[in-house]
């Protein structure tokens, strides 16, 4: 009898020793007061354990063809975890409590926390939920500010929730206030692109192709040219006249001569029509311009801007630009032209710009 009541009290002890070491092993282990627990699980330190850590959700993902979901955790420390959780997503930047064990990703040296447990604080029910509830939609609000003041997103649906659980808040709704806080911050989260970004953009495409339009323009044109490729305008200098090459792309030789008459020697000018110049018309003066458009007479005794020549059906016109009461105007076979005043060209005429003379021969001889 007395060996009986021995053997069932150790058999007493042990169970009681067992039940008190399966306690044990279930108990997580937690980070001291004011000590991170993260950094020891990233050293491996306390793989396989069962650990409790407390902070908040930066992220979440669904992994694994969307049947876990993967989170981030970060601690006061600013220690960051991932987590994979068989169960619901978490509230990004909720602060939560998970109990887990410590894994590591096959093949790799990373570990993360098997959730086994997740408690959101202030979630309980207890006597400081309206604190709670406060604080989340005071972080809800800190969080919509932010977003306002991102242009090129739009807060417009975020600010609605917010004034929705402001005003449950208000009607002491707590369990309505916070559902809709939650779903602010998860708003601002997936804030999409705001119309003011999308017509950035086609502004931003609009101007760039008005530039590319304005630039091929000034190409076409001959507004910019190469240093290379660089040719200088027709030139009367003295009783020399300077006579370049056109230009490749050149459409036609404009029928007709112009000879510059010298004290031994006559040169002729030679007008054509280039895409620069479709309009046929060419200016003479003794400042410098566009080439192919611009006859320069370097001469002191001619205007700046001293005459306009017009091409039109087979014939040229004289457009005097010389005010006579202020420089030598334009003179015709020795008729002066007034201010704009007009003169079409016969075989023969002489056009008098100061000591410059040209004649104008029709068939170019």
């Amino acid at each position: 009898m007395k060996r009986r009541a021995c053997v069932a009290g150790a058999l007493m002890l042990v169970g009681i020793w067992f039940g008190f070491g399966n306690l044990l092993a279930q108990t997580p282990i937690a980070p001291p007061p004011n000590e991170p627990i993260i950094p020891d699980i990233r050293d491996g330190r306390l793989d396989g354990e069962l650990v409790q850590v407390e902070g908040f959700v930066d992220f979440w993902e669904e992994v694994n063809n969307k049947t876990m979901i993967k989170y981030q955790l970060r601690d006061d420390w600013a220690n960051m975890i991932p987590v994979m959780s068989p169960s619901s997503h978490p509230i990004v930047k909720g602060r939560f409590v998970v109990k887990g064990t410590v894994n590591t990703y096959t093949g790799t040296n990373q570990r993360f926390i098997d959730e086994h447990e997740r408690q959101e604080i202030g979630s309980t029910g207890s006597a400081d939920k309206a604190k709670f509830v406060e604080m989340r939609i005071r972080q809800a609000r800190n969080e919509v500010a932010d977003l306002a003041s991102k242009w090129w997103l739009d807060g417009s649906r975020p600010a609605r929730l917010l004034r929705d659980a402001e005003s449950a808040f208000a009607d002491n709704r707590l369990d309505d206030a916070k559902m809709l806080a939650d779903e602010t911050l998860a708003a601002c989260d997936k804030a999409s692109y705001s119309a003011a970004f999308y017509v950035a953009i086609v502004a931003g495409v609009f101007l760039a192709a008005l530039v590319i339009v304005l630039i091929v323009a000034l190409l076409r044109r001959g507004g910019v040219s190469g240093g290379q490729n660089k040719v200088e305008a027709t030139k009367v200098k003295g009783d020399v006249v300077i006579i370049h090459v056109p230009p490749p792309g050149t459409l036609k030789v404009l029928p007709g001569t112009f000879q510059v008459s010298g004290d031994t020697k006559v040169q002729e000018i030679r007008l054509f029509r280039t895409r620069e110049n479709a309009d046929l018309e060419f200016t003479f003066g003794r400042e410098t311009g566009p080439q192919f458009k611009h006859i320069q007479l370097e001469h002191p005794t001619v205007s700046r801007d001293q005459m306009k020549l017009l091409f039109s059906n087979g014939a040229y016109t004289v457009i005097n630009r010389a005010d006579p009461a202020k420089s030598n105007a334009t003179e015709i076979n020795g008729a002066v032209l007034g201010l704009n005043e007009t003169a079409k060209l016969a075989d023969g005429d002489k056009i008098t710009m100061g000591a410059v003379s040209l004649v104008y021969r029709a068939n170019g001889k």
